[in-house]
């Protein structure tokens, strides 16, 4: 097997997992009602809730307007330093990320939590903090990848990894 039909397997097992949890959060499925009680009882009991100021920082961290804030920026630098086709093609995916990001929160329309931690507004599913940040890890790394080869994709993958 080509090293391209092991990653694409692996890409489609992944989108499998994604729409078995998006149809189950849809159809409101029991066990996942069960596994979202028991993370907040371990969350209560481990005494992490009380550490409101450091999730409300880390969640500001990885908003989508932070995150698109970062991505922005990473367009205009591209732009300047003539790289046009790669400032394009940023654009054109953190527009297309974030429409499918919507039009995947109002199919699944996963209302959030009763009694939020720090309170957001919208759909929670899928998340939106989390989509945002890995669409700017994954253009960080394929930039990497494009301009420093393998010895990039190396560094890419530890940056991305310190961003998340």
């Amino acid at each position: 097997m080509k090293k391209w039909q092991y990653q694409q397997q692996i890409a489609i097992g992944c989108l499998g997992l994604f729409v078995l949890l998006a149809v189950s959060v849809m159809r409101q499925a029991s066990w996942l009602i069960q596994v979202d009680q028991k993370l907040v009882d371990a969350i209560n009991v481990s005494g992490l809730s009380q550490h409101v100021r450091i999730l409300a920082w880390l969640t500001s961290i990885g908003s989508p307007a932070v995150t698109g804030g970062v991505v922005i920026l990473l367009i205009l630098f591209l732009w300047r330093i003539h790289q046009v086709w790669w400032a394009g093609l940023l654009t054109v995916a953190l527009a297309g990320g974030d429409g499918l990001l919507i039009v995947l929160k109002m199919v699944i329309a996963r209302q959030r939590p009763g009694n939020p931690v720090i309170a957001d507004s919208g759909f929670s599913f899928p998340s939106g903090h989390v989509f945002s940040t890995m669409l700017v890890a994954c253009m960080v790394v394929t930039l990497l990848w494009h301009w420093l080869g393998k010895i990039g994709l190396r560094a890419a993958s530890l940056s991305s990894l310190v961003w998340v």
